[in-house]
């Protein structure tokens, strides 16, 4: 829990300070309320943000011009079951600043005994000046910070976790703050922690557990377990078959002939020329695969059972993280579903073609995903979704 401490001060204004949108402090300064309000501690608003723990009380550091943004705000009335109005600074004027002197962060060690848990307090201070008071306001942000203790699991969250693994909530990437929100609705009010939500997480998190945790827009998901794999030529019969289950789900402008036309020449000619890496669940089945040469993807397809579970994001990651960029795609233009996934993922159209690269009367566009700090917009000007 951090403590907030306002005193005056009669030390005069520092040459140098930071200065920041009054908006995005005052900001903080409600959170910080609204976090003593509710008894929810800083480590635990952070987690429903989707951050890691010490992510609030990090930016929250009066030295640095980095601040929750009042962009940022759209969970805070979930999270605060208060509405915006009381949590947004709306008294702060449009490109309104404000100056924090005298920023500091200190650090000190708590001396224990015997075996007490070590404790650390972690401080930060500044001074504001407001306009026409002959004196300032000193304001101390201070955390404490217990290391070792031993917490015991909340048995109702844990039987609440598991029947939404066994439900298939996680077959798609989850924040916790959904999953908080289904939660105080199952479960008796005052029965569980945001806390209990966390540990009961960290618990299927580990090692031979369902769950994983990844990064997606800089916020933490929770999905079910997978394994991206370098496929061996073993694998060809289950690619080859994904190919054709996502090929009739989803290129409808196909016929029959044209799909028997390209099937044998998918597990002849294309897989074994490329590199080719699998996304396999906790169970070994291979739901999808993607197919790369050098700068390219030339396949991507995933069995239409696991559509939708944000599989592909997670084989183009696989790609950008190999391959780097520029990376290169060619979609069929009478598939808008896959324009649309690659627009996404921050590709853009760079060009087009009538026929596909076996003659067939099957548009095809072409599409880049540049470098960054490159334009993303398609060449007609319009920006990639």
């Amino acid at each position: 829990m951090i403590v907030i401490v306002t005193k005056k001060s009669i030390r005069k204004p520092a040459d140098s300070f930071v200065n920041l949108p009054r908006m995005d402090y005052e900001l903080v300064c409600n959170i910080l309320r609204l976090l003593g309000e509710t008894g929810m501690d800083d480590e635990e608003f952070s987690f429903l943000l989707g951050k890691r723990n010490k992510y609030f009380f990090d930016v929250i550091d009066p030295r640095e011009k980095q601040k929750l943004k009042t962009d940022q705000s759209d969970p805070l009335a979930a999270i605060f079951g208060r509405p915006h109005r009381k949590i947004l600074p709306l008294n702060a004027k449009h490109r309104e600043m404000i100056q924090l002197h005298h920023a500091t962060r200190t650090e000190t060690e708590v001396d224990v005994v015997d075996k007490e848990p070590k404790k650390s307090i972690y401080t930060y201070s500044h001074i504001v000046y407001p306009p026409g008071e002959p004196v300032g306001r000193k304001i101390i942000w201070e955390k404490t910070e217990v290391k070792g203790l031993r917490y015991k699991l909340n048995d109702a969250v844990l039987e609440f976790l598991d029947l939404k693994v066994t439900a298939g909530y996680f077959r798609k990437p989850r924040l916790a703050l959904p999953l908080y929100l289904e939660m105080k609705k199952a479960l008796p009010p005052d029965s569980f922690s945001v806390v209990d939500l966390e540990r009961g997480l960290a618990r299927l998190l580990r090692k031979g557990g369902p769950l994983m945790r990844t990064t997606i827009d800089t916020q933490y998901h929770y999905h079910n377990w997978h394994e991206v794999f370098l496929a061996d030529p073993s694998d060809r019969p289950r690619l080859v078959e994904i190919w054709e289950a996502s090929v009739r789900a989803t290129h409808h402008f196909l016929k029959e002939e044209d799909i028997q036309f390209f099937l044998p020449m998918v597990s002849s000619d294309f897989i074994p020329q490329l590199e080719v890496y699998g996304i396999r669940n906790r169970e070994d089945v291979i739901m999808g695969f993607i197919g790369l040469t050098a700068n390219k993807v030339e396949m991507l397809f995933l069995h239409p059972e696991y559509a939708g579970c944000g599989l592909g994001a997670f084989l183009m990651a696989k790609a950008i993280k190999l391959k780097g960029k520029p990376l290169y795609v060619e979609v069929n233009e009478q598939n808008p579903d896959a324009i649309g996934f690659y627009k996404r993922m921050g590709f853009r159209s760079i060009g087009r073609s009538d026929l596909d690269a076996s003659g067939r009367p099957f548009p095809i566009v072409h599409m880049e995903l540049p470098k960054k700090g490159e334009a993303a917009g398609d060449d007609d000007g319009e920006k990639s979704e």
